[in-house]
């Protein structure tokens, strides 16, 4: 049995073993446990009786207003009852979260917890090995029991050094690639859009909309900084960071190599070449950052985008007439996939147990979770016939509101919340299935440690910050450019970094039994 599974396994007794002792004691006096059989600390005082611990909560999100004071004030009341804890909120906008988190943990300020997301910069394993995180393993089993029986197959992801250091949010933990077209647009060229599932089925369609639609923006990505290869192909595990890969998404071998020399990635950026080079492509793709208006406006009518469910209802309100969610590329489960969003626990918490507690109940507790999701009910939200389902409330819409528009997947368990009137009824379960059967990359649960390569890093990263993303949305020439490419991810020293990827993986396989 693979070592990572037997360390679940070993919590998972010693919390059979604390629940038999609680209830052994409970026989004798009613006073060592609460109503939910957890544990209380021996502090000569009854957990009525205690100041509740405060818990400041940091994460990526718009400043409080006063739905969120209202909707702490119930909320606290509830977390009081269940586990003597009050709830500070900490909003932080997205562009300075990263470094307000690394500010406030070596200012030793008042910090609790905080949800990190690696695409604002948040680097999981710089925080490990930077001593910012405490490690979680010995509150889990006694304070976690429902997070542990909820998340237990996640948790490899944020493991290192065999402890677990932070926890991922429980959402969509896979993705698939492809793209998002108009309804309205692709019923006009009679094209069935099950007939479309591969980049050449596509690449007919790209050609058949710039001739009956030659007014129109035929495809690109919303996102400026994010490319047409990452959204639409990708099928490879990037380990982390894409400077050294696992080919076809991990599934087969675990021989790490350099994607930006690698034979498949080369014929992606050649016929993504040729959609620029016929017109398809909005010619200032890397730098337009309007995409998204054109999209709403009909103008844009197909866009590159990971696939995941409920991407056709949402795609409602973006484009008119609705949308096709196609996907091209296989689904892929890894690591990074399942840690790009986390909840850690940082140096500067005085009672790691009492958030443990907290994070429990956000993966458990569906009171919990819709209070932060949604506010209060029949101020913020309304319940519909529909099971689980809610609506704004008679007079409110999402521009009124006084509690909207948070990231959900920020907080915990995303699946026992409700869902909007205006998503599909069974996201969750849909949502459920699709993590379930998800193919897991051979390397899932390999965090690569980057210290002891971190000037090779600087310096590769800085590479490609300046060639990648021309080269993968095709604005420029790849026969100049991508020579030029490769040769200063050598001059980098991107080999090294690989080899010491390799290393690692090579050990970390051979100490899980791969």
């Amino acid at each position: 049995m693979k070592k990572t599974f037997q360390k679940w396994l070993v919590m998972l007794l010693l919390l059979t073993l604390v629940v038999y002792c609680v209830s052994a004691c409970g026989k004798k006096s009613d006073d060592s446990t609460s109503g939910d059989g957890v544990v209380q600390e021996d502090a000569g005082t009854s957990q009525q009786e205690e100041e509740p611990y405060k818990i400041v909560f940091a994460y990526p999100g718009a400043p409080s207003g006063a739905g969120t004071e209202q909707m702490l004030a119930e909320l606290n009341a509830y977390l009081k009852d269940k586990i003597n804890v009050e709830l500070e909120v900490l909003p932080i906008a997205a562009g300075n979260f990263a470094q307000q988190m690394n500010l406030m943990i070596a200012g030793n300020e008042k910090l609790d917890l905080y949800t990190s997301d690696a695409a604002l910069g948040n680097i999981f394993i710089s925080d490990v090995n930077q001593n910012r995180l405490i490690a979680l393993d010995e509150y889990l089993p006694e304070y976690g029991a429902g997070l542990l029986e909820v998340m237990g197959e996640y948790l490899p992801a944020t493991t290192v050094n065999g402890q677990v250091y932070a926890i991922p949010t429980l959402r969509d933990m896979a993705s698939g690639y492809g793209v998002l077209v108009s309804k309205t647009a692709l019923d006009a060229t009679g094209i069935d859009p099950k007939s479309i599932t591969t980049y050449e089925d596509f690449e007919n369609v790209l050609a058949t909309f710039k001739q009956m639609f030659p007014e129109k923006v035929t495809f690109a990505t919303i996102d400026p900084s994010v490319s047409v290869w990452t959204h639409m192909i990708n099928d490879y595990d990037p380990l982390g960071d894409y400077i050294g890969v696992l080919r076809d998404g991990g599934r087969n071998s675990l021989e790490v190599v350099n994607l930006f020399e690698d034979e498949d990635y080369i014929e992606d950026l050649k016929m993504i070449r040729r959609w620029y080079q016929e017109g398809y492509i909005l010619p200032d793709i890397t730098t337009n950052n309007m995409v998204l208006p054109m999209l709403i406006s009909g103008e844009l009518i197909a866009c590159a985008s990971n696939q995941r469910p409920g991407q056709e209802k949402g795609a409602e309100s973006l484009m008119p007439g609705g949308a096709y969610a196609i996907q091209l590329g296989e689904t892929l489960c890894t690591t990074q996939h399942v840690s790009n969003v986390i909840m850690c626990v940082p140096i500067t918490c005085e009672r790691p147990e009492k958030v443990v507690q907290f994070l429990d109940l956000l993966y458990t507790d569906p009171v919990v979770v819709n209070y932060l999701h949604y506010g209060v009910e029949g101020v913020h939200y309304v319940k519909t016939d529909v099971e689980n389902v809610i609506a704004f409330p008679e007079g409110v819409d999402l521009t009124t509101s006084t509690y909207y528009g948070h990231n959900t997947s920020y907080f915990g368990n995303q699946l026992i919340s409700y869902v909007w009137n205006t998503l599909d009824s069974t996201l969750w379960e849909d949502t459920k299935a699709f993590n379930e059967n998800a193919p897991k990359s051979m390397a899932y649960g390999f965090v690569f440690d980057s210290s002891s390569v971190k000037n090779e890093l600087t310096a590769v990263q800085n590479v490609l910050a300046q060639y990648r993303i021309p080269l993968e949305d095709g604005s420029v020439d790849l026969d100049t450019v991508l020579p030029e490419f490769q040769q200063a991810l050598k001059d980098a020293g991107i080999d090294t970094i690989i080899e010491e990827k390799q290393r690692q993986l090579d050990a970390w396989a051979a100490e899980n039994g791969k």
